[in-house]
């Protein structure tokens, strides 16, 4: 007898023998037998085209006098077409059955006709499984079953996702087991699988995930939702994008850093959300340049050496409100990924970092809306499937609506400022059958005045398109179009004779296609192309009103960027793996542009200069190319350490004019010319991590050292702004950064948190031939990124499910500045003299951020749910210095007589209290 319980079914027949006797009768009963015979002596010679099955089984019965037993319902319209000359019987009733999920049994000359699943029940092995006999315990039927034998062809479809998480799992592989048959799971985790009814073995494969196998019986069109659980031992290769609990060991890459969107949600907050760009800034390696400034410095290298990609569109500038916020809507990112060592050899552009900022979410499934109201800006994201879920949209939107902070800041100046922003984010998922498509758009506009001396207008505008062909589940391509724009507009009032404004710009579109194959077992092979095209205006002025300024036009500069990549990640036994790629970038600066030249034998001014060279627009004035290895190496020890090498050229052909270490809005972006060359670094690095506490503390250690070449210097008191003659203002400077980094993470638990903490030092030097083209006499001296010590320790608390404690304390040694140490009257002047470059330093700078978390309500059923967070920014009040400058005072006792004294300026000088309620329906 057969049992069912629920979709299972359990055999209870004790033997082959058994259920042919029960099988006999029951034919018995439907079928006259005709009169047997020896059919190993029969031979047959036929031809039949298009031909009912059951028709050539009567007509062997009665020409041939055979004995078949069969239900004519099993046959359906099941046709044969097929030649036979002298073929013996039992060899045609096999073609004949080749492609039904019938079988025959001769027992005794006696020709008995029944499914092939029934067999493999009754043997207890599957069919297909090629004599590997597997014993067969249960399956799972798909279909109704009261339709068997209806249907020839079955189609399943369903969902992968996470057992425990409840994310889709994209890209995973449902293979139907020594067949030909398998499916993929397309973006939004859903796939479709059409095989031949009858009983198989499933395997499930997912990157990071336990393969899963199952039994199945394809009766009719059903569904299979399929849940993969991580990984608990080592595997051989591992991508980026798998959430296993020991990632960190068992991936290729190193020196990376990953936020998902949970993640993202329980970081601290600054005014009331959480800020992405600043947040890395905690993590060993990177060190934002101040309080207020959204960009980083990863290991020593610039804000401009950093390639921001949101949606594979580049960000020229990442902050709102001249740093207090970076322009990432937090709600609307799914995932962060920070590369500050082995950068991936699809990405290039820059030589310190990439971060890679993901909107797109496939898992869409329902309409939702959630956001946030703090004291200075608000939030609302919106986001729902629409056209029976082939689209997933998502849009967003924030808002400043006081200068509520402003009022608070210590600086009389700032207290009579004002400033206010918005963006917009959008994107669309179109879930298209092996051709996925996304589109994404962004705006953002900001606006900022100081006091009564000036104003900035600035914002991005961002698009991108990428489309996805899927091949097969081993081959697929990715192509990619995007633009983006940044523009800025500047009212300069501090004179009233000399008001003007000034408009700058940078804008670039990008093409990109990009293959990967996954076909050969221990490898992924990876290849493609990019072109990107550049256009500056570095700035045009205008007088205001009845003002003496001068009209300024500079020449626009344009120039593009070519690159070809190919990479393949090897897996070589069960403990080692290496990655190995090559990039080739060509660049060329192009016209209309006026080229100056001068003296040889003389430093690079203006006083020396000698001729100039026109050329038209579209003419190539220079061309640079080179070639960018990079590869890294893993060694698993065990499945919770492991060590890694990697090396890495990057060479950039963009980089941004500033006068301070903290960019603002009117730094200006400046291409590789003749005299300005591309920036080359090459970075090596080695690796340990170690896992504890069933891969619950996450521990590593890193080591790396970087050479940088063609760094831009400054020459004192330069002239960065409306300047034709930039490049005498510009020296050639060689870099050398070096540093350790420790972590300690953990992840689960009711007490999480991470300690870091980074030892490096970066450091530059000159080669000039003149005395004006050396700084500090050519000596090394340290750049204005050297931060030796930086510690962070950031933890959460949870009280219970709902509320939950946040703190952050971070400390790092001064940034080093170049101050006044003598002054010397000369007439009616006064002159002063600066020391080396960067030979002091700021005060030490550390602060203590706490916050409370009151968490959305767990009801299911609750359609608004509504959650408080509450903090304390600088709870000591600590005076960080934001910049050192000099002030004339009067001489007295307390200032040591001195007419000009030293003082600091900082942002946040008290402890700044903030409140925001975050909602989600």
């Amino acid at each position: 007898m057969t049992l069912y319980i629920g979709s299972k079914t359990l055999l209870n027949l004790n033997s082959l023998k058994q259920f042919i006797g029960i099988l006999f009768m029951l034919f018995f009963m439907f079928t006259k037998p005709a009169i047997s015979q020896t059919i190993d002596s029969l031979q047959i010679s036929k031809t039949y085209k298009e031909t009912p099955i059951t028709e050539i089984l009567d007509a062997l019965k009665t020409e041939y006098n055979l004995n078949i037993y069969y239900k004519q319902e099993w046959f359906s319209e099941a046709l044969y077409s097929g030649s036979f000359n002298n073929v013996p019987v039992l060899t045609v009733l096999n073609r004949v059955f080749e492609n039904t999920q019938l079988i025959y049994l001769n027992i005794d000359d006696n020709i008995y006709v029944i499914p092939r699943d029934d067999v493999a029940l009754i043997l207890r092995k599957m069919t297909n499984q090629n004599n590997q006999h597997d014993l067969l315990k249960e399956y799972t039927v798909i279909g109704n079953l009261s339709e068997s034998g209806k249907h020839k062809n079955v189609k399943i479809k369903g969902l992968v996702k996470d057992g425990a998480t409840g994310d889709i799992l994209v890209g995973s592989k449902i293979i139907v087991e020594n067949t030909k048959f398998y499916a993929t799971a397309g973006y939004t985790g859903n796939y479709v699988l059409e095989i031949p009814a009858g009983l198989y073995r499933l395997r499930i494969i997912s990157m990071g995930y336990e393969d899963y196998f199952i039994d199945i019986k394809a009766v009719s069109p059903g569904k299979l939702n399929i849940e993969m659980f991580e990984e608990s031992h080592a595997i051989n290769e591992v991508t980026i994008s798998s959430e296993r609990t020991n990632k960190n060991v068992t991936r290729n890459q190193m020196s990376v850093i990953e936020m998902n969107a949970r993640t993202i949600r329980q970081l601290p907050s600054l005014i009331g959300e959480p800020d992405i760009i600043k947040s890395f800034a905690s993590m060993p390696g990177v060190k934002s340049a101040s309080e207020f400034g959204s960009g980083i410095n990863v290991r020593g290298g610039s804000e401009d050496q950093n390639l921001f990609l949101l949606e594979n569109s580049p960000i020229y500038n990442t902050s709102h409100v001249m740093g207090l916020l970076s322009v990432i809507n937090p709600d609307a990112v799914t995932k962060v990924s920070l590369y500050k060592g082995h950068i991936p050899i699809e990405f290039g552009e820059r030589v310190s970092s990439v971060m890679d900022i993901k909107i797109d979410d496939p898992s869409i499934s329902e309409l939702k809306v959630k956001g946030g109201i703090g004291i200075y800006s608000s939030r609302l994201l919106l986001e729902t499937p629409l056209m029976n879920k082939l689209v997933k949209f998502k849009i967003g939107a924030r808002s400043s609506y006081s200068d509520f902070l402003l009022k608070q800041m210590p600086d009389y100046n700032l207290q009579n400022s004002s400033a206010s922003f918005y963006d917009l984010t959008g994107s669309a998922f179109i879930n298209l059958k092996n051709n996925p498509i996304n589109v994404f758009g962004y705006y953002s506009y900001d606006y900022f005045k100081y006091a009564s001396d000036y104003s900035y207008k600035y914002g991005n505008k961002l698009y991108s398109l990428s489309w996805t062909h899927i091949f097969n589940p081993d081959f697929s391509a990715t192509v990619i179009g995007a633009y983006s724009n940044y523009a800025i507009e500047n009212e300069d009032k501090q004179d009233a004779l000399f008001k003007n404004s000034s408009v700058s710009e940078i804008e670039s579109t990008t093409g990109k296609i990009n293959f990967e194959y996954k076909g050969i077992k221990t490898q992924n092979f990876q290849m493609g192309a990019q072109g990107i095209k550049y256009a500056i205006n570095p700035g045009n002025r205008v007088p205001v009103d009845y003002s003496q300024s001068e009209v300024f036009n500079s020449e626009n500069e344009s120039g593009y960027e070519m690159s070809a990549f190919f990479g393949d990640d090897i897996t070589i036994g069960p403990l080692f793996s290496f990655s190995v790629g090559l990039r080739y970038t060509y660049f060329s600066y192009l016209g209309s542009k006026t080229i100056y030249s001068y003296t040889k034998d003389a430093p690079m001014l203006q006083e020396n200069m000698v001729d100039s060279t026109s050329y038209s627009h579209g003419e190539s004035i220079i061309n640079y190319s080179g070639f960018e290895p990079r590869a890294s190496v893993k060694y698993l020890i065990s499945a919770k350490s492991s060590i890694k090498l990697s090396y890495n050229r990057n060479k950039q052909y963009l980089s941004l004019l500033s006068y301070t270490a903290i960019t603002t809005p009117e730094d200006t972006w400046k291409l590789a010319d003749p005299y300005l060359k591309p920036i080359i670094a090459d970075q090596m690095a080695l690796g340990y991590y170690q896992n504890f506490q069933d891969n619950n503390i996450e521990a590593s250690v890193e080591i790396y050292a970087k050479k940088l070449q063609n760094l831009t210097e400054y020459r004192n008191g330069a002239q960065l702004k409306f300047n034709k003659h930039i490049e005498t203002e510009l020296l050639n400077a060689t870099g050398s950064n070096y540093g350790i980094e420790f972590l300690i993470k953990k992840k689960n638990g009711d007490l999480t948190g991470t300690l870091s903490y980074t030892y490096s030092r970066a450091w530059k030097q000159t080669d000039g031939n003149w005395l004006v083209d050396m700084i500090n006499k050519n000596e090394r001296y340290p750049s204005q990124y050297d931060i030796p010590h930086d510690f962070n320790i950031s933890g959460n608390y949870k009280i219970n499910r709902r509320i939950r404690f946040g703190a952050t304390f971070s400390y790092s040694t001064g940034r080093p500045v170049t101050l006044p140490e003598y002054t010397y009257n000369l007439g009616y002047s006064k002159l002063v003299y600066y020391s080396d470059r960067n030979k002091y330093r700021l005060s030490d700078y550390h602060r203590l951020d706490i916050s409370m978390s009151i968490d959305e309500s767990l009801k299911k059923k609750k359609n608004w749910k509504g959650s408080w967070t509450f903090s304390i920014l600088n709870v000591y009040g600590r005076k960080n210095a934001y910049s050192i400058f000099y002030q004339k005072d009067t001489p007295t006792a307390e200032n040591n007589y001195q007419a000009f004294s030293l003082y600091k300026m900082y942002l946040i000088g008290m402890p700044m209290p903030t409140v925001t309620y975050n909602f989600i329906f």
